[in-house]
Formats: C-alpha cells, structure tokens, sequence
C-alpha cells in the first residue's frame, strides 16, 4: 500500500483550477438507509437508498491573483462543474467528476494568520469515477 500525499490534488470548479490555493479538502459520497423492519423479527432490517455527495473545500486567500473567493463569491447557488484528483491530474489516477450548487462560503482571518476561505459544495445527481 502506498499512502498519498495531499499535496498533489488537483481541484477545479467551473473549468478553474484552484489546487494551488486548497489546503484541506473533504468529499463524501453517501447513501440513504431505511428501516425494512417488520413485525416478529429480532433483529433490525435495512434497505440502501438515494445516493448523494458533497464536496468541503477550504484555503487560502489570494488577492494578487484570480484566486477562489473571486471566482466562488458570483457562483454562490449556481450548478458549477468539479473535477476532482485525490492523486493528482496525472494520467492513470483517480478523477472524479460531477455537477454540484454552490452552497455555504465562509471568509476567515486572524491576527498573525492568513485570510482563509471554505465553502461548500452539494451533488446535482451523479459523481462520476473515472481517470485522468
């Protein structure tokens, strides 16, 4: 097994790539469950459901260049493009890609500290997982 390094992800939104200005990211792919439970058994029973996604990114601000919370900020609740490398953009690793709405963002600072941004984004139907 051979541990990836986060350094090397690769994220675009709307055709821009922000990889540069990311430094934590979070994407999670999940299914709803339901209770198929019915009367007279012991143990709980379940069905899987609709799937959906999210994709949480954040970083830092930039304003000596077309950095994210430019290009975010006119997005907000509009369906953007995301193209998504854990491994990179490299040929032959991991992509995935989908249409998501702009949700949540978040501006941040502190004294001694960087002005940082997060935002959110939510699946509009199906992520994809392909390779570059």
């Amino acid at each position: 097994m051979t541990a990836i390094d986060t350094e090397v992800t690769y994220c675009t939104v709307a055709g821009n790539d922000i990889s540069q200005f990311i430094t934590a990211h979070s994407l999670e792919p999940e299914a709803s469950i339901y209770d198929f439970t019915g009367y007279g058994v012991t143990w709980q029973r379940n069905r899987g459901g609709l799937k959906k996604w999210t994709l949480h990114l954040e970083g830092f601000y930039d304003d000596g260049v077309v950095a994210p919370p430019s290009l975010i900020l006119p997005a907000l609740g509009t369906l953007v493009a995301i193209v998504f490398g854990p491994e990179g953009s490299t040929t032959g690793k991991t992509k995935r890609t989908g249409n998501a709405i702009t949700g949540k963002y978040t501006e941040a600072g502190k004294i001694d500290g960087l002005q940082t941004w997060a935002i959110d984004y939510t699946g509009d139907n199906t992520l994809t997982d392909t390779v570059f």
